[in-house]
């Protein structure tokens, strides 16, 4: 879906401090662990549906479960802003 291409993109395009504080918002730990078997699950995106206009909504994080749902943005831009 092109959301979740926004979405990689617009990580892609972070700066350090600010890939720092994704990580903290989507797993409230402020580093991730040093190696991929000390996960406790994959991280995964999921549709957020929304009731209106999904440009108006923010991503939710679902820190427990190491997932993000993501509105169906209209283009890249209102992804890098949300």
């Amino acid at each position: 879906d092109e959301e979740v291409k926004f979405f990689w993109e617009a990580l892609r395009g972070m700066e350090p401090k600010d890939r720092t504080a994704f990580i903290n918002f989507s797993t409230g730990r402020g580093r991730l662990p040093s190696n991929a078997a000390d996960f406790p699950l994959n991280f995964t995106l999921k549709k957020l549906f929304c009731a209106s206009n999904p440009d108006m909504y923010l991503p939710l994080a679902h820190t427990c479960f190491f997932s993000l749902s993501l509105p169906k943005y209209s283009s890249l831009e209102v992804c890098r802003k949300k």
